[in-house]
C-alpha cells in the first residue's frame, strides 16, 4: 500500500504536534499503513456486527413475548 508523499508529511506533523516525537518518512509511512489497515479491521468488524444484528435468527431470538404496556 502506497501513501502520498503528501499525506505522509501532513502524518508527521500531526505526530510531532500531538505527540512531539519527530518521525522519518519510513516510520511515518509504516505507521500510516498500520492505521489503514487497523481502520479496515475495524469497519469490516462492524459491518459484520450489522450484519449479524439484522439477521432473522438474530432478530427471532432478540425478540421478548413480554407485554409492551408503554410503562
Amino acid at each position: 500500500m502506497e501513501l502520498k508523499t503528501q499525506t505522509i508529511k501532513e502524518l508527521k506533523q500531526i505526530v510531532e504536534k500531538d505527540y512531539g516525537v519527530l518521525l522519518s518518512d519510513d516510520e511515518a509511512k509504516e505507521l500510516g499503513v498500520s492505521i489503514l489497515k487497523l481502520t479496515r479491521l475495524g469497519l469490516t468488524a462492524l459491518a459484520r456486527a450489522d450484519e449479524k444484528k439484522n439477521s432473522p435468527v438474530v432478530a427471532r431470538v432478540s425478540c421478548t413475548l413480554e407485554q409492551n404496556t408503554g410503562e
